[in-house]
């Protein structure tokens, strides 16, 4: 027991002068806890059992550090999540707003959580909140995007909810990093528009209720169909029973598209 304590409190000095997230480090640590927990000599005393808890802790910290980095060396997150993994949205909310325009002129509201800017003024943030205005179209949005955030490219969270609009624009198609959708509470007619959201490969959150297309017997199963990355929509979970009925649906719609081509 007092072999493997002294050992233990050796290796543990050791590894607390070196940098956890350090390879080498991990794995000595690794072997470490091995050697602990299956050491048929070791007597679980008092003293023992303080090593052994200072030992997984240390394990945690140090796995998940160096899992992480590893990630983000490799660049699987994107470079404004690297930045700003859970960053306050730009809202710009209940501010009466018509036109896209208008919002350049504005300040964001103020949140839990403060926003913070870059150099240049920009928000560090990948979400950005429209909701609750008076928005009729979507030509300005780039620029708006471009406006507030410091990293426009990365736009990862829009809301568009309650406002006018009356079409799905061209221009939510060339937010190639969206992943979450609001625009339900408006306007919207044309459920043949939610195609144009199939070149967003990352989209995995949408709602749209609340619009005309709603009405629609074929709204749900089309909007699935269409887009087939989705995991909710309408603040709901697409079962793999509904993803199965819209294969269907899209299967019988396109034979019934082509007999009328032939025909």
């Amino acid at each position: 027991m007092v072999r493997n304590s002294v050992y233990g409190s050796n290796v543990l000095l050791s590894i607390l002068k070196h940098d956890l997230t350090d390879h080498d480090t991990f794995m000595v640590l690794l072997q470490t806890l091995s050697f602990i927990i299956c050491s048929e000599r070791v007597l679980f005393t008092h003293i023992t059992n303080v090593l052994f808890v200072l030992f997984v802790f240390m394990f945690m910290l140090c796995l998940k550090t160096f899992l992480l980095n590893a990630v983000l060396h490799r660049n699987i997150i994107s470079p404004c999540w690297r930045v700003t993994m859970y960053g306050a949205p730009v809202d710009l909310s209940f501010k009466n707003i018509s036109s896209l325009t208008d919002t350049w002129i504005e300040e964001p509201n103020s949140g839990l959580r403060p926003l913070k800017r870059n150099s240049e003024m920009k928000y560090l943030s990948c979400s950005l909140r429209l909701n609750n205005n008076n928005i009729t179209d979507l030509h300005d949005l780039q620029k708006t995007v471009s406006h507030f955030l410091a990293q426009p490219a990365h736009l990862t969270w829009l809301d568009l909810s309650f406002n006018k609009i009356a079409h799905i624009d061209h221009v939510l198609c060339e937010l190639r990093e969206l992943r979450v959708l609001y625009l339900h509470g408006n306007s919207i007619f044309i459920l043949s528009e939610v195609d144009r959201l199939g070149v967003l490969a990352h989209l995995h959150t949408i709602t749209l209720h609340g619009n005309v297309i709603e009405t629609n017997k074929a709204y749900r199963n089309r909007v699935i169909s269409v887009l087939p990355r989705l995991k909710t929509m309408d603040f709901s979970a697409i079962t793999r029973q509904e993803r199965v009925l819209a294969k269907i649906w899209h299967q019988s719609n396109s034979r019934c598209r082509s007999s009328k081509v032939n025909q």
